[in-house]
């Protein structure tokens, strides 16, 4: 099914640093982090499930300090101010500082419900509880959740619905490039669609698979 997405973005190319922006920084998730907590669901046989924030840069607030300006959409000005500039109350796509504030205002909103981050991995967060332990890892606004029970991964989901529009995408198949393969005490991943999509990107679609990346017959002296 075909969908259309209309976003309005920023012009971040005109920012200049010091003036419309100053901290741009923002962790994501290191892949040995994503691999760990998939490995730790599968040995413990946990619940593992994908979430999507939808259009996460906009529910970052900006500072009262940090004020910006923005021009009106063109075609789209209020009549008779069309002059007028809007003054932005939260951060939006191509903004500089955008992913920087979207984290603060995760991070907050999710420490207010119980979790913490692990000290040398600022994008895995858990929380134990007396009735089970959520353990996730995001990167940007994608979040792989394990929990043990499984209810408390449906806690969670409903925890994050309170907070944003998010999609649910139910068991963890896809992420950050990554296809997820969950069996009986084995998970697999592939990194087949990116490595297709390298291949597609250099022009090699025809090229020829070969063993050995080489000349055979070279003699090395």
């Amino acid at each position: 099914m075909k969908r259309y997405k209309v976003r309005y973005v920023a012009k971040g190319y005109a920012q200049l640093p010091g003036i419309d922006f100053t901290k741009t920084t923002a962790p994501t998730a290191h892949l040995e982090s994503f691999c760990s907590l998939l490995h730790l669901a599968v040995t413990l046989q946990w619940d593992v499930q994908h979430f999507d924030i939808k259009m996460a840069f906009l529910h970052s607030i900006l500072p009262d300090d940090k004020t910006a300006y923005m021009e009106q959409p063109p075609s789209f000005e209020v009549p008779g101010k069309e002059t007028w500039v809007m003054h932005l109350m939260k951060s939006i796509y191509g903004m500089h500082q955008a992913s920087h504030h979207w984290n603060k205002t995760f991070h907050k909103a999710i420490e207010d419900l119980g979790f913490s981050c692990v000290p040398c991995e600022w994008c895995i967060y858990s929380c134990h509880t007396p009735s089970g332990t959520v353990i996730f890892c995001i990167h940007v606004d994608d979040i792989f959740s394990i929990a043990n029970p499984p209810e408390e991964n449906t806690h969670f989901r409903d925890e994050l619905k309170s907070l944003w529009d998010i999609s649910d995408l139910g068991p963890a198949k896809f992420g950050l490039g990554i296809a997820i393969k969950c069996g009986t005490n084995t998970i697999s991943l592939s990194q087949t669609a990116f490595i297709d999509c390298v291949i597609e990107c250099f022009g090699q679609t025809d090229a020829h698979p070969v063993d050995t990346p080489m000349v055979s017959s070279l003699q090395l002296r």
